[in-house]
């Protein structure tokens, strides 16, 4: 009894020893390029409110060719928008693709399709601009990064739309029950 067990023991650390320790098994983050590494101050967790509105929206640092975040409005309790952004380096041309989605994930149908891109047009420091040909007009998108709060435009240069968020980092958290 005393040798199956030592056999046992004896097998278990001779395939231990070669099992890659969890050190090893992390898989590597492939590194991002130099455009998207100017844009790693929007990684992070943040958040808004605005009247009975509840935003937020989650960046992930840049990783390959991208990164991603995802975006909520919820509105008295209830979800009335998402969006799912990418900012992608393809050769050199960053662009930031958006979709938006109503509640139950109904993608929208001005966007059947494909994503709205927004070619980025400037970084300068903690400032990007991302903006797009929209028929005659140009729309813009602008991240500022001031501290520990995240200001976000979304706007118009006919002036059909003009929307400023202010965002403050939050720490990742439980969902509320």
């Amino acid at each position: 009894m005393i040798q199956g067990r030592m056999l046992a023991g004896t097998l278990f650390l001779s395939l231990a020893a070669f099992l890659p320790s969890a050190q090893e098994a992390s898989p590597e983050v492939p590194k991002a390029s130099e455009k998207l590494q100017a844009l790693a101050w929007l990684e992070g967790r943040w958040i808004a409110e605005m009247g009975d509105a509840f935003l937020e929206e989650v960046w992930t640092p840049p990783s390959g060719d991208s990164m991603i975040c995802a975006f909520k409005w919820t509105q008295e309790g209830k979800v009335s928008l998402y969006e799912l952004v990418s900012i992608e380096d393809r050769g050199g041309e960053v662009k930031m693709l958006l979709r938006h989605f109503n509640a139950g994930l109904q993608g929208w149908k001005s966007e059947v399709n494909g994503p709205m891109v927004f070619p980025l047009k400037s970084i300068e420091g903690q400032e990007a601009v991302f903006e797009r040909q929209d028929g005659e007009t140009k729309q813009r998108i602008v991240y500022r990064l001031e501290g520990d709060v995240l200001r976000a435009q979304v706007v118009k240069d006919d002036g059909s739309e003009d929307l400023r968020f202010e965002f403050h980092r939050a720490k990742l958290r439980k969902a509320r029950r």
